[in-house]
């Protein structure tokens, strides 16, 4: 899971770019679930998370990176207010 800390002028295009990494994911081979969530009374911050086939896949997507995901990832980048908090989990159920 990824938090991001957002400028508040930047929250809408950040929102927008993150949807549209979202969309694109559906198509990428490995990823089985990409999710975009929005506290209900945070408007500070955004979180994503991704579900992937296994490490490989994460590591075949992080290196190969699509350019359209790319592009959008610096468009997110360029709104944020301090660096993203990642955080690595491992599906136990």
């Amino acid at each position: 899971m990824v938090r991001f800390h957002l400028e508040p002028a930047g929250r809408e295009r950040a929102r927008a770019a993150m949807l549209d990494v979202a969309r694109l994911m559906h198509d990428v081979p490995g990823c089985r679930r990409f999710e975009v969530f929005e506290p209900e009374e945070d408007a500070e911050h955004l979180w994503f998370s991704e579900l992937w086939r296994d490490r490989a896949s994460f590591e075949q997507h992080s290196a190969e990176r699509p350019a359209a995901i790319a592009a959008l990832a610096r468009t997110i980048a360029a709104t944020f207010a301090s660096p993203p908090e990642v955080a690595t989990y491992t599906v136990l159920a």
